[in-house]
């Protein structure tokens, strides 16, 4: 079956994503600070006991499912919706 001939294709898909953020901010004068060293999601605090530093590196597990309609050779109109489920705590 040629794919690309067809006018409607329905389809799913998931995997696996590993990703690393290191949120940040600018003060007042422009200069860069990094969020994390200011427990800014409150770990570290005695306020918050139960709440342990944020690794830079995370998992997760994108899903989803879609479908393409072929209006031309060169026209394709698609719709798509998908999720991420994180996984929280790789180490640290």
């Amino acid at each position: 079956m040629d794919l690309s001939k067809k006018s409607f294709s329905p389809y799913v898909f998931a995997g696996i994503a590993v990703y690393h953020f290191n949120p940040f901010t600018f003060d007042s004068t422009g200069a860069k600070i990094y969020l994390q060293p200011l427990s800014t999601e409150g770990e570290g605090l005695q306020q918050y006991p139960n709440v342990k530093q944020y690794n830079l590196v995370q998992m997760a597990i994108p899903f989803g499912a879609g479908i393409k309609l072929r209006i031309t050779d060169n026209v394709v109109l698609a719709y798509e919706i998908s999720f991420r489920q994180i996984i929280h705590r790789l180490s640290g």
